[in-house]
């Protein structure tokens, strides 16, 4: 009660005031079920263009790929049993690697040296 803002009225009401331990649920909770269909969708979508530019890409910037699927898929296991995007290190890092990975699809006409 004590870091309630004081405009806030009170009593509160009983309940429950946590986050449940899954992305998908949270999302569908918080959000609505088409916003995490929605998201579902997103992360697929980058999934399916990290996969498909794997053959476009040079040998030598696949490996950007392959680590942001992996990371993607971590991130999203591990999210049956934690809220994990909902904490901002975790979330920045997920945005990241979708990031470097997009950047690496560009990069499929450059030239890696030593190769």
């Amino acid at each position: 009660d004590q870091w309630v803002p004081p405009d806030v009225p009170r009593p509160l009401p009983e309940g429950w005031y946590g986050h449940l331990h899954n992305i998908y649920l949270q999302y569908a909770a918080e959000r609505g079920i088409p916003t995490m269909l929605m998201m579902m969708w997103l992360i697929g979508k980058v999934l399916y263009d990290f996969v498909r530019g794997l053959r476009v890409v040079a040998p030598g910037v696949q490996f950007v790929l392959y680590g942001a699927i992996a990371s993607i898929i971590a991130i999203l296991a591990e999210g049956f049993l934690e809220y994990n995007l909902g904490d901002s290190e975790v979330l920045t890092l997920f945005l990241s690697v979708i990031a470097f990975g997009y950047v690496a699809l560009e990069a499929r006409d450059v030239a890696v040296p030593g190769t």
